[in-house]
């Protein structure tokens, strides 16, 4: 039996592409959702094609603020133990527990898994910030699931170099799994997306640190007025964003800035192929940075530190919260021609195949 557990949307995008692969071999596999995230999951499954119909350990709403966390994590906790016999199943050969990345989600199925048979198997392995409270929680959650995990899958040398004093084994795929979604998604054509005629840059903030600072995320809304001068911005709005711009009191003067447009949070094709035709984008999402990386499309990342070395000094350019940096950012965009962007080769040995070949 193989089980993949899924919580938050940048989750379900980079574990996709191994869930394809699962589904095309004939193995025992459940998808699990810990309902961390909830909105547009279906959009996400349906994006990528995903037969395999998920089991929900939630009912009650998405994880959007911190009270709720501190409810969800250990009552799914609680559940997931309890029921821990669905984690293998009938079959009598070695399970498998996947998860991905740093979220809470991840905590969660590494810790089930102490209490089952399985090996737990962590996707996105060896990132570090080396910073413990910076990202929080996730640089925390990282190490857990390092002393947990019992094999690591890490998107390149860097990251198996970051899990040599830990016990977990650390496999090479060489790339990130997300590569195989944004190569999916840029080839697909089902999704029509409205591409405005003038240049525009795209905006996406929802980290906890960033808007549950306010200090931090008035400033961070006063750098988009300030880009909103020069470019039109497409602000793509997640529902924890939307709830603090509209508690803040700033969403108003967004909507009154005729040069910012305010659009819901969409689908992954849909997305990918929003930012694909963008002069450049503003973000705090890891995931972003990757994918904005592999695209060509200069980035903005307003956070302190990054655990990842995709696009860093190319197309990535840290903010730091410095009103320099954004100017130089601006300035590198008015100079210089990002119009030429390669295309993404295809490879017979792709990172979400290494990973389903090991455990098949």
């Amino acid at each position: 039996m193989i089980t993949c557990i899924i919580g938050t949307r940048a989750q379900l995008v980079k574990m996709a592409p191994i869930i394809r692969e699962i589904e095309k071999r004939s193995v025992s596999f459940q998808i699990l959702m810990t309902g961390q995230h909830k909105n547009t999951m279906q959009t996400l499954l349906d994006d990528f094609g995903i037969q395999t119909i998920p089991k929900n350990l939630e009912k009650s709403e998405e994880v959007s603020n911190i009270p709720r966390m501190l409810f969800w994590f250990p009552r799914v906790l609680i559940k997931m133990i309890l029921n821990r016999k669905i984690f293998t199943g009938e079959s009598q050969q070695q399970s498998w527990i996947l998860v991905h990345g740093d979220t809470l989600s991840t905590l969660l199925g590494a810790i089930v898994g102490k209490f089952t048979p399985c090996k737990v198997v962590h996707i996105e392995s060896g990132l570090r910030s080396h910073h413990f409270f910076s990202p929080f929680p996730e640089e925390i959650t990282r190490i857990l699931t390092f002393y947990l995990a019992d094999i690591g899958f890490c998107p390149g040398q860097w990251a198996v170099d970051n899990l040599k004093k830990f016990p977990i084994k650390a496999v090479n795929t060489q790339e990130n799994t997300i590569i195989d979604s944004v190569k999916y998604a840029i080839n697909n054509k089902s999704v029509n997306v409205d591409i405005p005629a003038l240049a525009y840059g795209v905006v996406s903030i929802h980290r906890f640190e960033n808007i549950y600072n306010q200090k931090r995320f008035k400033e961070i809304i006063e750098a988009i007025k300030i880009i909103s001068k020069k470019y039109l911005l497409l602000f793509v709005l997640h529902p924890a964003t939307k709830k603090r711009l509209k508690k803040l009191n700033l969403i108003e003067q967004l909507e009154a800035n005729k040069n910012i447009k305010l659009i819901p949070r969409m689908g992954y094709i849909g997305f990918i192929n929003l930012v694909s035709k963008s002069v450049f984008v503003v973000t705090d999402g890891g995931s972003n940075q990757e994918e904005l990386s592999y695209l060509k499309i200069p980035t903005l990342l307003m956070r302190d530190t990054t655990e990842r070395p995709e696009g860093i000094g190319e197309t990535a350019f840290l903010d730091g919260y410095k009103t320099s940096v954004l100017k130089d950012f601006l300035e590198k965009i008015d100079k210089e021609n990002y119009r030429n962007r390669s295309i993404i080769k295809d490879s017979l040995h792709t990172p979400s195949s290494i990973i389903v070949n090991y455990i098949t």
